[in-house]
């Protein structure tokens, strides 16, 4: 139901590593070598990319637990 908010939230998460990852990529590339940075990155896109996975084919037992308890509880009882 709500995988697709899920996944945007990655997306974000996802984009703003990019994002610090290309301010220091220079200094990085000069230290480390292109390879070993480019590795690095890309390892750390995918592993925030998939991570929507198992969001998405657990999305109702996620969204079950979390209605359990917590802000979401509170906000059923208002509405």
């Amino acid at each position: 139901v709500y995988a697709g908010e899920a996944l945007v939230i990655v997306f974000v998460i996802r984009n703003i590593i990019a994002l610090v990852c290309s301010f220091y990529t220079n200094q990085w590339i000069g230290k480390d070598g292109l390879q070993a940075v480019t590795g690095t990155m890309a390892g750390l896109e995918w592993t925030l990319l998939l991570v929507a996975v198992p969001m998405y084919l657990f999305s109702r037992q996620i969204l079950s637990f979390t209605d359990s308890y917590g802000p979401m509880k509170r906000v059923h009882r208002e509405m």
